[in-house]
């Protein structure tokens, strides 16, 4: 344990230090470290007439810094986009929200452009904690008004009510992927006057279309070239190819029931799909609602594989999809089929918010 430095320890760091000893040689002599010799030699009294400060968090000054500061973090700009349709040129506004000031720096400049007066951003962030504020990583969702909510809670309600999330269901989902999906986020270790390698990447990028179907003990991946899916070509592309594999997992089970969103192509297709005998959940899947199908986190697991070994063609896609796809442990893809219920649950307690499970 390093001792405390006193009257005369300090009366003797200044007497060597006028004399030209280093603060190694200081710190040999006396057995006070490294840190404490500049720090006092720096300093113009003994420890013993140390200043004592007065925290101002109790005070007036520190009362108004503090709400400066929850008014910064809670501040919400509504900030209004006109835009202009393709076709009619028809004027169409957006909103966007946009929280306010997140950064300690930022928030300590903005206090001391306002008040005349420099803050630390140590001072702020250390106020935050007081507050007990805790630093998050903002999560990416769809914008949801309040009849998007209604409907997820009413579509939560009634799947529960009719007990369908005890069913077998084959959630189904389709999704683009390209050569270029991994050049964000990258970072490198590098020496400070070393650039970091530019990662390369093509304009027109080759893109591949994957349509995925997973359930309790059931799996079923198709990678096909990038294409829009109309009634026709959902029908041919897709759903030719993958009946005859659902039908084999349908065998001796009678209560399977095939899940699609909303999209044109799927609402095309149910008169099809019915007349092949597929049971299709009959409730209207709700809109924005990605966070509860099971199958986005096949996407993202699968995003994050293929990104990984770099494809360069459509050949190495449709390679590096299907083989990342068989090597998810059916384990794994029977328990993200499994949260499907938790995820009504949720939805239901949140109110209809995006779901954190």
């Amino acid at each position: 344990m390093i001792p405390k430095v006193n009257d005369s320890d300090y009366h003797v760091v200044q007497w060597l230090s006028q004399r030209g000893f280093s603060d190694r040689k200081i710190s040999l002599e006396t057995g006070i470290s490294r840190s404490a010799v500049r720090r006092w030699k720096a300093r113009s009294y003994p420890p013993s007439q140390r200043p004592s400060y007065v925290r101002t968090s109790h005070t007036k000054a520190g009362e108004e810094m503090n709400a400066r500061i929850k008014e910064l973090v809670e501040k919400v700009d509504v900030l209004s986009r006109t835009r202009y349709t393709t076709k009619r040129k028809l004027p169409r506004t957006s909103t966007v929200l946009r929280r306010g000031t997140q950064s300690t720096r930022k928030i300590a400049r903005a206090i001391g452009a306002a008040t005349g007066k420099p803050v630390s951003h140590t001072t702020v962030y250390r106020r935050l904690k007081a507050m007990g504020k805790t630093a998050k990583k903002s999560r990416k969702g769809p914008r949801l008004t309040d009849l998007h909510k209604k409907a997820r809670v009413k579509f939560a309600q009634q799947v529960r009510r009719q007990k369908l999330h005890q069913c077998h269901v084959v959630f189904t989902d389709e999704a683009a992927f390209t050569c270029n999906d991994d050049c964000l986020n990258r970072w490198y270790w590098c020496d400070p006057k070393q650039d970091a390698p530019v990662h390369e990447y093509a304009r027109e990028s080759e893109r591949v279309l994957a349509w995925v179907a997973i359930g309790k003990g059931f799996r079923f991946l198709h990678v096909m070239d990038d294409c829009r899916l109309t009634k026709v070509t959902y029908k041919s592309k897709v759903l030719d190819v993958a009946l005859p594999a659902l039908r084999k997992a349908c065998r001796g089970d009678a209560k399977l029931y095939f899940q699609q969103d909303n999209a044109p192509c799927h609402r095309d297709s149910l008169p099809y799909l019915t007349s092949q005998g597929v049971r299709v959940l009959k409730l209207p899947w709700p809109a924005k609602s990605p966070d509860l199908s099971p199958a986005e986190e096949i996407w993202a697991l699968l995003k994050a594989k293929v990104a990984q070994r770099g494809p360069t063609g459509r050949e190495e896609l449709h390679q590096f999809l299907r083989e990342e796809f068989d090597l998810i442990p059916q384990s794994t893809i029977d328990a993200i089929a499994g949260r499907f219920e938790k995820k009504l649950r949720e939805c239901v307690r949140l109110e209809g918010q995006v779901t954190r499970c």
